[in-house]
């Protein structure tokens, strides 16, 4: 898979924060992407659907979190329609996502990596 991260950590707080993405082969016009979503700590791997030609990228799918209420300790369940729509090229990935009840659509420039932040070397 192709990776491209926005992520970093904080100098002051140590937390961890950005998106990476991890992207199918360009040679698949229908493949599968993952999105990591870093707000404060490593996020968990969403699966969404991409579709691509020509260096343009479409990525959609639902993000379901479980959540715990505190100090209830009730779980909940939310689920989040992410789209992400821009073009992805050797060295970047350029264009804008919107997470349903999160954010509304904003740019996103995110650079080509070797590996997902939070993943380390063996």
């Amino acid at each position: 898979m192709r990776i491209y991260s926005s992520a970093f950590v904080h100098k002051e707080t140590g937390d961890l924060l950005g998106y990476d993405l991890a992207l199918g082969p360009t040679t698949e016009p229908n493949t599968d992407a993952l999105l990591f979503i870093h707000e404060g700590s490593p996020g968990e791997a969403i699966p969404l659907k991409a579709k691509q030609s020509d260096g343009n990228v479409a990525i959609e799918g639902d993000w379901v979190e479980h959540l715990v209420e505190y100090p209830s300790k009730k779980e909940t369940v939310q689920t989040h329609s992410i789209t992400i729509t821009g073009t992805a090229d050797k060295k970047r990935f350029t264009g804008t996502i919107a997470i349903e009840g999160i954010t509304t659509a904003e740019r996103l420039s995110l650079k080509r990596v070797q590996k997902i932040r939070m993943c380390r070397a063996k």
